[in-house]
C-alpha cells in the first residue's frame, strides 16, 4: 500500500486483499485488519463498510427506480441493519426516533440534490443553466433531514468515523514499533 492512500482506502483495500501475510519490515493489509479489530470505535468500521457497500453496489437515486426496486437495492447492503441498530441505540438514549436514524442514513448515503444531481445549477433543455438550483439553493446537496435531531445523528456518525480513522492509522503504524 502506498503512502498516498487515505485510511479509508487502506481499510477498504485490506478488507478485499488476498494477501494477508504479516511482514516485519512493512505495514500491509494484515496490519490494517488487525488495527481495525483493535479500534475501540464500535460504529466507525460498520459505517466504513456501509459506505463501501453503497459505492460498490452502484445504487441509483430513489427517483430513478420504483420504490420496490429501491428497497431491493437497499437490501443488498449487508451492513445496513447493524448500523441502523447501533445508531438506533444511541438515538434512543437521546430520545430521537428510529425514523430519524433511517432518514439521516439515507441522506448520508445519497446527499446529492435530487433535482440538479449535484450540479448546483438548474437544468434547462438538458444543459446546465446559469441559475442556482432552487431546491438545494446552489449547494448541490439535499438538506439534512429532521433539523437538530438529524444533525445530532450525523455529528455522531462523523465523530465515530473520525475516531475509527484515527485509531486505525495510529494502531497500524505502531504494530511494527
Amino acid at each position: 500500500m502506498t503512502d498516498t492512500m487515505t485510511t479509508e482506502e487502506r481499510c477498504t483495500t485490506a478488507i478485499h486483499a488476498s494477501n494477508l501475510r504479516v511482514e516485519a519490515d512493512r505495514t500491509g493489509s494484515a496490519d490494517v485488519i488487525i488495527a481495525m479489530g483493535m479500534s475501540r470505535s464500535r460504529l466507525g468500521a460498520p459505517l466504513l463498510r456501509l459506505r463501501s457497500e453503497w459505492d460498490g453496489a452502484g445504487l441509483l437515486q430513489p427517483g430513478q427506480v420504483t420504490p420496490h426496486e429501491f428497497a431491493l437495492l437497499l437490501g443488498r447492503l449487508k451492513t445496513l441493519p447493524s448500523v441502523r441498530y447501533e445508531l438506533g441505540l444511541q438515538a434512543a438514549r437521546w430520545g430521537i426516533s428510529a425514523d430519524v436514524v433511517a432518514a439521516v442514513l439515507l441522506w448520508w448515503l445519497m446527499p446529492v440534490c435530487q433535482v440538479c444531481h449535484g450540479r448546483k445549477y438548474e437544468l434547462e433543455h438538458g444543459a446546465t443553466s446559469h441559475r442556482h438550483c432552487k431546491h438545494c439553493k446552489g449547494t448541490g446537496q439535499e438538506t439534512l433531514p429532521h433539523g437538530e435531531a438529524g444533525r445530532k445523528i450525523e455529528d455522531h456518525m462523523t465523530y465515530c468515523m473520525g475516531a475509527f480513522r484515527d485509531s486505525v492509522k495510529k494502531l497500524s503504524k505502531n504494530i511494527h514499533n
